[in-house]
């Protein structure tokens, strides 16, 4: 059985993509209230990469 973060981080890693600003805004902020929450969690850990592409993002709010 998933654990609602083996749901929820995918989902906001796609989110990640997404060509509205905001939501990749509050995509990011959403993995760092999970990351803060549950520190060293596997689902979070696999998030890094695509929150280190984010720092690369045109929008200046990202």
């Amino acid at each position: 059985m998933q654990t609602k973060l083996e749901d929820e981080i995918p989902a906001l890693i796609n989110a990640l993509k997404n060509n509205n600003e905001y939501v990749r805004k509050r995509a990011v902020e959403a993995i760092g209230k999970i990351a803060e929450a549950n520190p060293g969690n596997k689902e979070v850990l696999e998030a890094i990469p695509a929150l280190i592409t984010a720092l690369k993002d045109k929008g200046w709010s990202v």
